[in-house]
């Protein structure tokens, strides 16, 4: 879908309960709301709040073992630069090493304030011997944890940033750039759920009682 069809879609939707009094949003408008509902989109997906099956709806947004740059050693991680458009962790392993002898590590992912809990578990610490260790995310980089042998190399599948969007026609921000068409690089159903999410935004700014309740129920309609 072009990022034109959708825009005219969006408008469809937020003024079809309400023709008399016709909601207005610039195109400049529709991009930054667009761009800002796809990450809340994403959000729901991965955490399962747009239905059981959510996480298969974006598969087309997984990057699958990218190998990562060793961005710096400290005594107990290895730190690895995330890519740009890095979203959320889905697997990674670990290319390890110790006394010659090299192994592929599983690597769980946990929140950081879990990360003393597990390193000082026997059963759950970086373990070269039971082929697994534990990873953190912070900031623009991810922390991969070692023990006794050294961590060479990372793999990591992780789901992406949607494209951000763009229509031309006005200036950003800056006064100065002139914006261009770049359409979103989703499936049309997906874009379609996007736009949904932006509907219901204008109807709760607008306080559209009708609106909201319609762009709300579209909304409920895809967990099914």
């Amino acid at each position: 879908m072009s990022i034109q069809e959708a825009y005219k879609r969006f408008l469809l939707k937020i003024n079809k309960n309400d023709t008399d009094n016709e909601i207005r949003i610039s195109t400049a408008e529709f991009v930054y709301m667009f761009n800002e509902m796809s990450l809340v989109w994403l959000g729901e997906k991965i955490n399962g709040k747009a239905g059981t099956d959510s996480i298969n709806d974006i598969q087309e947004l997984l990057v699958e073992e990218l190998e990562l740059s060793n961005f710096n050693e400290a005594k107990g991680h290895n730190d690895f630069l995330l890519p740009e458009d890095f979203q959320h962790f889905s697997s990674a392993i670990a290319l390890a090493e110790r006394n010659g002898c090299e192994k592929e590590l599983e690597v769980y992912n946990i929140k950081p304030k879990e990360k003393n809990t597990w390193l000082k578990d026997d059963m759950n610490n970086p373990s070269f011997d039971w082929e697994e260790t534990i990873s953190i995310i912070s900031g623009d980089r991810i922390q991969v944890y070692k023990s006794d042998f050294d961590v060479t190399g990372l793999n990591l599948s992780y789901y992406r940033k949607p494209r951000v969007v763009d229509i031309e026609g006005y200036k950003h921000i800056d006064g100065k750039t002139l914006s261009t068409n770049i359409d979103p690089d989703l499936s049309n159903s997906n874009v379609n759920e996007i736009i949904n999410r932006c509907a219901l935004e204008v109807a709760v700014n607008y306080k559209n009682g009708e609106t909201f309740q319609l762009d709300q129920q579209r909304i409920l309609t895809e967990k099914k």
